[in-house]
């Protein structure tokens, strides 16, 4: 019986890598399906559902100073770490914003206040979150994480304010 378990365990996980494999080649939204997430679901309150753990994702940040609605450093991880955050029914791109702004402002080296001329900061990292919170309000909202640890950035360039369309 044991052995038969094992063997069943050992079955999910090679079909969970090869469905991995498979949006990795040809990425598409069938594969924002799969859960292939280590963080734990904790419980659900309306449109947020809150998970415990921690994971490693790599991809860019950005902060746009003129955005009314996001004043934060958020981040939308690329390639096999887009696959860790969760995505239950849910096939929108997966990105969030830091719950810890101020931290996240100063380790991405951004400055405290906007310049006047630079509205865009961005840039790619590797950063350790946790405290994942997915926001399935059915509008343009960003999840939200804690940022934990960065574990590796480019220097952030910058857009100035004439490059960048207004928010109206």
């Amino acid at each position: 019986m044991t052995k038969r378990l094992k063997s069943n365990h050992f079955c999910q996980k090679w079909r969970l890598f090869l469905s991995m494999f498979a949006c990795l080649v040809a990425f598409d939204a069938s594969c924002a399906q799969i859960n292939a997430s280590p963080l734990s679901k904790m419980n659900s309150e309306g449109y947020l559902t809150y998970y415990e753990g921690s994971i490693t994702v790599s991809g860019e940040y950005f902060q746009d100073e003129r955005d009314p609605f996001i004043s934060s450093v958020c981040f939308y991880p690329k390639g096999p770490s887009a696959l860790l955050i969760p995505r239950e029914n849910d096939n929108r791109v997966p990105w969030f914003c830091f719950s810890n702004n101020e931290l996240a402002m100063h380790l991405f080296k951004m400055p405290a206040s906007p310049s006047g001329q630079i509205c865009r900061h961005e840039g790619v990292a590797t950063v350790q979150i946790s405290n994942y919170v997915v926001n399935k309000l059915p509008s343009e909202v960003s999840d939200i994480a804690k940022l934990d640890k960065l574990l590796s950035s480019e220097k952030a360039s910058t857009k100035e304010c004439e490059d960048i369309p207004k928010y109206e």
